[in-house]
């Protein structure tokens, strides 16, 4: 469990067990709590679903409480407009489902309704399951399927009387029918896959990973199991292509490892370790890291050290930075994970969490490095031989 403190240290929600950052770390779900990055309440007992950002800007959320859905915006410290029924995305926009009717919202709060071009021989049409603008799904002729409502256009999906649905991702909905689950997608118009799960990730290989009661399983292309967890399963070497994944997983890499998920400029990573050495590939398997001594991640930079040297790869700069550590040492590797500290016994060299050294203090010997979490600063313990006297003082970095 975790607690959350204020920069003077005091304790502001303890015994924490789910925590989600939005909108460059600036707002935080912890359990039921919704709350700033100076730790003021804004909601309480509402899920966060969905942050609609524009231009880099952060607009509102999607929350829901009591299987209700509610637009709140920060900027207002207020929840705008009525509560709906549900929400789908099309093309970078978000649309909302109430009453029957569909709105877009603007970055003031206001609804504009979304007028359809339909058949005047279309009936009993229900807007509640827009899956898309001009894409509702429906039964017609006992088939359920996708009707196009500007050409009147009907995609017959399968045979049933009684369904239930839940996205996936932006192009892909779980469609619950006739004892099984169904993965249809919305841009191809197909049924792509089929068997009883929660919930699934399909990878590029058409391997999958499925969830049934908070358990997961991973199937090989012939849907012979071959793994399970109680963590998210993804491979090493093959792309998700439909679903999303979570940020505490298990990679398989001929076995299951423990291994984490996090994004640097906007793209995600996956950490994990094997046979003793430790790696982080990227979820388009195009960048693939490895070192057996040391490996870490921060803000915008991955950092290794192999063949004697420390190499900072900041992705956001895309620059790399190199250290040789022919004379030098890591000395806090284990301490704290935004700056790294070298030293060789008279100088020392401060690398911040972008890779560029942000500060050098030369005659001077570590004797001890600590971090302090109330003030979120490492002290540099260090001893000073000057005129064959021993001087001993702290560095405090911020």
């Amino acid at each position: 469990d975790n607690n959350i403190i204020d920069y003077k240290g005091k304790v502001l929600f303890k015994d924490i067990k789910n925590i989600n950052l939005y909108y460059k770390d600036k707002y935080i779900s912890l359990d039921n709590y919704f709350i700033n990055e100076k730790g003021k309440v804004l909601l309480y007992d509402y899920k966060i679903v969905r942050e609609k950002i524009n231009d880099n800007e952060l607009d509102y959320f999607i929350v829901r409480k009591d299987n209700k859905y509610y637009s709140f915006f920060p900027i207002m410290n207020n929840i705008i407009g009525d509560e709906f029924d549900k929400y789908f995305e099309y093309k970078d926009d978000i649309y909302i489902v109430s009453n029957n009717k569909i709105y877009i919202i603007s970055t003031n709060g206001l609804r504009k309704e979304i007028t359809f071009s339909v058949n005047k021989n279309i009936y009993n049409i229900d807007y509640k399951n827009a899956v898309r603008k001009n894409m509702i799904l429906t039964i017609r002729d006992y088939y359920l399927g996708i009707l196009e409502t500007d050409t009147n256009k009907f995609h017959r999906i399968i045979k049933t009387k009684n369904f239930t649905y839940k996205y996936i991702d932006n192009s892909n909905i779980n469609i619950n029918c006739n004892g099984k689950n169904y993965v249809y997608n919305l841009d191809s118009f197909k049924l792509i896959y089929n068997n009883n799960f929660d919930d699934i990730v399909i990878f590029e290989n058409n391997y999958k990973t499925l969830k049934n009661n908070d358990y997961y399983y991973l199937l090989d292309n012939d849907d012979r199991r071959i793994a399970s967890s109680d963590k998210q399963i993804i491979l090493s070497n093959s792309k998700v292509k439909v679903g999303t994944v979570d940020s505490n997983i298990n990679v398989f890499d001929n076995g299951l490892y423990n291994g984490e998920s996090f994004i640097i400029n906007g793209k995600i990573y996956y950490k994990y370790e094997k046979s003793d050495y430790k790696y982080i590939i990227s979820s388009d398997l195009k960048e693939k890291y490895e070192s057996k001594t040391f490996l870490s991640s921060m803000k915008d930079t991955i950092a290794l050290e192999k063949n004697n040297k420390l190499y900072f790869y900041n992705k956001a700069k895309n620059k790399t930075y190199t250290y040789d550590l022919k004379d030098y040492k890591i000395k806090n590797n284990k301490v704290n994970k935004n700056e790294i500290i070298l030293s060789n016994n008279k100088d020392i060299i401060v690398i911040g969490r972008k890779g560029n050294t942000i500060k050098r203090i030369k005659n001077v010997k570590i004797n001890e490095i600590n971090y302090n979490k109330k003030r979120q600063a490492i002290i540099i313990i260090v001893e000073k031989n000057k005129f064959n006297k021993i001087y001993n003082g702290a560095y405090v970095l911020k």
